[in-house]
């Protein structure tokens, strides 16, 4: 097996980005109305985990990972199923819970008649009445990602920490 390294991984990455990329501009201040960026934060939420948890489970990768011409296997060189492609992004959805969860409550606690304000007062709002839990849950997943990649930049595999968590490895596909 070859394994794919960082700049294959970050390749698609970045495709997958570009394909979610409609979520994310959900999330963004300023996009929706204040009630529309509370009803929409869990469903966009639920779609995002799901493309890659499907994508994975159905054919071992996302789109981007097709774009770079990689895919997600066994250690021993078997096709994953449900279970590893839930496995591996199980941390990433369970801070993605919590992430999510605060950012409702947040919205929650700005009033309407202040949502009127440009796109940066909105984000200072948010950020101003985001949970101390969502603080620290922003904290754990930066320690999450820069773990994740120190992990994946020293070890002979190229394996990250979810590939640990799920018996996987990222391929080069042939």
């Amino acid at each position: 097996m070859r394994y794919a390294g960082f700049w294959l991984r970050l390749r698609a990455n970045l495709v997958d980005t570009i394909v979610n990329f409609p979520l994310i501009v959900l999330g963004w201040p300023g996009f929706l109305p204040r009630s529309a960026s509370i009803w929409a934060a869990i469903p966009a939420f639920i779609v995002g985990a799901s493309y890659t948890v499907v994508m994975n489970a159905c054919w071992g990768q996302t789109l981007g990972k097709m774009a770079a011409r990689i895919r997600i296997v066994r250690v021993s060189g078997a096709p994953i199923s449900w279970r590893e492609a839930l496995l591996r992004d199980s941390v990433s959805i369970a801070l993605g819970v919590i992430s999510t969860a605060a950012h409702v409550v947040a919205l929650l606690h700005v009033p309407e008649s202040k949502w009127s304000r440009n796109w940066t007062q909105q984000a200072q709002l948010v950020r101003a009445a985001n949970p101390t839990w969502g603080h620290a849950a922003t904290t754990v997943v930066a320690v999450w990602f820069w773990g994740e990649l120190f992990v994946l930049l020293f070890n002979r595999k190229r394996r990250a920490l979810h590939d640990f968590i799920a018996g996987t490895v990222v391929v080069r596909m042939t």
